[in-house]
């Protein structure tokens, strides 16, 4: 009786480790997808930025000088801080990752 008790109670541990393996592999899919959105969206900013750029150098595509520069500042700055903010959510995420993927490792080795 005692070694039936002993042998539920740890089946009941495993079947518990498998299930925080299983979230913590969803959670890590979840941020790697959230990762590379970060990731696209930041180069879809740099490319916009550089076309803008690009622009401005072959002389604003007929406004005046001035105000393309005007535009193409407050342009160039907003994508600034989106980009600032992407990769401070990238960097953020890519934490989170590390932390789900530590805790997966470390669930997994515990169930060894």
């Amino acid at each position: 009786r005692v070694m039936q008790a002993a042998v539920k109670r740890l089946e009941t541990r495993v079947r518990a480790m498998e299930g925080q393996g299983v979230r913590g592999d969803r959670r890590s899919a979840e941020l790697a997808g959230l990762a590379q959105a970060l990731t696209e969206e930041q180069r879809s900013l740099l490319i916009r930025l550089d076309r803008l750029e690009e622009q401005l150098h072959m002389g604003g595509g007929g406004l005046h000088h001035q105000q393309w520069q005007d535009e193409s500042l407050a342009v160039g700055e907003d994508c600034l801080r989106r980009v600032q903010r992407l990769e401070k959510e990238q960097r953020a995420t890519a934490l989170n990752l590390r932390l789900v993927i530590s805790v997966t490792e470390e669930a997994q080795q515990n169930q060894t």
